[in-house]
């Protein structure tokens, strides 16, 4: 699946979001063709806000309607199937036909007191930005279900459309993991916090000082933080660990197989990855019930869940108890160990998110292929019945195409006729008032790479990409470059025999004074600007053993058929080129 990655900050960069929107990126990418679109908008809108001389602050919510805008066109011209994104206000004016996922761990409502911007009228911007977007997506999905319930609550969002995915660790996956051998001398006890305060730092201390005052064996190590008010001498602490650092890493790795419980205090958290790392290595979580954090943390299963009142004696108590009965403690341990590999992961995640994006995707499809059809003007002499019964049989239970049979115009010169039959039908559809036609000879012939999905996707992306004929099938060309996975421009091109004309063309087509040197492809490829041809072709000519239009087909059997088989070789090689090379063009 082709996948449009919306974000302001690149998803290279595992420091932002404690590293969550690089690994839903990296999981995406083992399984689809993933592309990061957003790099640079904000600072383009903050740009726009200066130019434009606004005095208050600057907030990108201000420009959902222009970032929308451009968005939209890169979404529409890349022709992806599903657009991803974390950043709210990306979504709120995308103007595309393809399914909008919308994925977070909270809602502002239930973060807004953590915030740090305390203005009142951002507040308001943000959860009314907040809003539209979670109307605007067609999926939610959210890491717990105490944002889910927010949203449903909250915000008044029907439930059907929001859905619970648990994060993963943001670690690599460790590699073995030994439950029986685990040392049980010394109850090694980690914290990991960046916010010491509003992780409770200081009540880590006070535990750790109960346990050790009841000569408890125990160790505490500190990551992310270094105690404000100072700390005891047998405390190791690592102030910031680095995880794109090969060394950092490391010393993280060795620490979360020495620790036999992660303890966090925490006032607040809307998830808790770390929760989901410290069950990569088989380590009990100890926290609060508050937040989203009994989503990670199943109490009784691979971790304790406290009241948000306990106290530092409560924690220190149950640390004891749970710890000097060997059993217990190592089933939690086997416990962690499971949750992670059954639902803490990223690939995990990834595969109940391609579900939704496969539903989501068959959904709109079903929707739009229901209310599609496509015009149909299909020329025919009365006198060919036999290519008259070979159309009909090619339209044959597909509702998709509404077919009018055109009467050829008969002139001594085929392709003068055949130009004047398309006119004829180039009226009908004016008449009609339709935006856009097929016209189509009674020698096209459909090739099993006829499929409706794939027809539609490419002729709704080559409309929007501005194409005023997109041709089914070719018998030659000068030059091709690839405008979508299966979509050509071309410079100039052969055969007629199944195209799609925009109402752009339409007046062109009438106005111009087609002589007897013409050809109806070669006069078509001068009055196109943008003119495409899908590959694999969806249509050929079928060999009656004669044409009405081109003689030198009576004279040079099976030149038609050589003609679009050397075609076809061409654009399978530029074909093949592309998509192995594509992915690493930057």
């Amino acid at each position: 699946m082709r996948i449009a990655y919306l974000s302001s900050h690149s998803p290279h960069n595992i420091h932002v979001w404690s590293g969550t929107p690089y690994h839903v990126f990296q999981s995406l990418q083992k399984y689809h063709d993933v592309v990061w679109i957003g790099g640079g908008v904000i600072d383009g809108a903050r740009w726009c806000h200066i130019l434009r001389g606004r005095t208050e602050s600057f907030h990108p919510e201000y420009y959902n309607r222009e970032v929308g805008r451009f968005l939209s066109k890169q979404i529409n011209d890349g022709n992806f199937d599903v657009v991803i994104t974390c950043t709210y206000h990306f979504c709120v004016s995308l103007d595309v036909a393809i399914p909008v996922i919308f994925y977070s761990d909270v809602t502002f409502h239930l973060f807004q007191h953590s915030f740090n911007n305390k203005d009142p009228h951002y507040h308001q911007l943000a959860y009314h930005t907040e809003q539209r977007c979670l109307e605007r997506a067609d999926a939610i999905v959210y890491a717990s279900e105490w944002a889910r319930h927010d949203a449903i609550v909250h915000y008044q969002i029907p439930e059907q459309k929001i859905h619970v995915i648990e994060f993963g660790a943001n670690i690599p996956d460790p590699e073995d993991i030994q439950m029986k051998s685990t040392k049980m001398d010394v109850c090694h006890l980690v914290f990991v916090g960046k916010n010491w305060n509003r992780k409770r730092g200081s009540m880590m201390l006070e535990i750790y000082k109960i346990l050790k005052k009841q000569g408890f064996p125990c160790s505490l190590t500190i990551i992310g933080s270094t105690p404000p008010n100072g700390y005891q001498d047998d405390i190791t602490i690592y102030p910031w660990l680095d995880k794109s650092s090969p060394k950092d890493l490391a010393c993280y790795d060795q620490i979360l197989r020495n620790s036999h419980f992660l303890v966090l205090p925490t006032e607040f958290d809307a998830y808790g990855i770390v929760f989901c790392e410290a069950s990569a290595y088989g380590v009990p979580s100890i926290a609060p019930n508050v937040g989203g954090v009994n989503q990670p943390i199943r109490n009784g299963v691979n971790g304790i869940l406290f009241s948000p009142t306990s106290t530092a004696d409560d924690y220190a108590k149950t640390i004891q108890t749970v710890f000097e009965d060997r059993s217990l403690y190592l089933k939690l341990r086997k416990n962690a160990l499971e949750e992670y590999k059954t639902r803490l992961n990223w690939d995990t995640w990834c595969l109940h998110m391609t579900e939704l994006m496969e539903k989501l995707v068959e959904k709109k499809n079903d929707s739009s292929q229901k209310s599609f059809y496509l015009p149909v003007y299909a020329i025919n002499l009365p006198k060919r019945a036999d290519r008259r019964l070979h159309l009909e049989e090619q339209f044959k239970d597909k509702d998709e195409f509404c077919v009018t049979y055109v009467e050829a115009v008969q002139h001594i010169i085929g392709a003068v006729g055949l130009w004047e039959s398309m006119k004829k039908a180039v009226r009908l559809a004016i008449e009609r008032d339709e935006d856009i036609i097929a016209i189509c000879e009674d020698d096209h012939t459909f090739t099993s790479y006829y499929k409706k999905d794939y027809f539609i996707r490419n002729l709704v992306g080559a409309y929007r990409q501005g194409a005023e004929l997109l041709s089914g099938g070719i018998g030659g060309f000068g030059h091709a470059v690839p405008v979508g996975n299966n979509r050509y421009w071309v410079d100039w091109f052969y055969c007629t025999q199944f195209i799609i004309i925009t109402k752009k063309l339409f007046q062109k087509i009438l106005d111009y004074p087609f002589t007897i040197a013409d050809t109806a492809d070669g006069v078509l490829s001068k009055l196109a600007e943008e003119k495409q041809t899908l590959f694999p072709f969806i249509s050929t000519q079928k060999d009656f053993g004669y044409s009405d239009v081109t003689q030198s087909n009576n004279v040079n059997k099976g030149q038609i058929e050589n003609l679009f088989q050397k075609t076809q070789r061409r654009l399978l090689m530029i074909h093949q080129v592309f998509h192995n090379h594509a992915e690493n063009v930057q």
